[in-house]
């Protein structure tokens, strides 16, 4: 059975960043930005870009 992927296990903490965070409505840009200031903290692989890290989030409906 293939392990949970990093995306799931990060989360928690994704969604944790966003419900504190003050804004509740993000570009592109933006999310690029968070992206790439987050990725290590978030433990992300690094086959996932920015492109795939937006898709996820709307894909699980942040």
């Amino acid at each position: 059975m293939a392990g949970k992927s990093r995306f799931i296990i990060a989360e928690s903490s994704i969604k944790s960043f966003f419900k504190q965070s003050l804004q509740n409505v993000f570009s592109r840009e933006q999310l690029n930005g968070i992206f790439e200031e987050r990725r290590a903290a978030w433990n992300l692989p690094i086959a996932t870009n920015s492109v795939r890290f937006i898709d996820q989030l709307q894909k699980e409906e942040f």
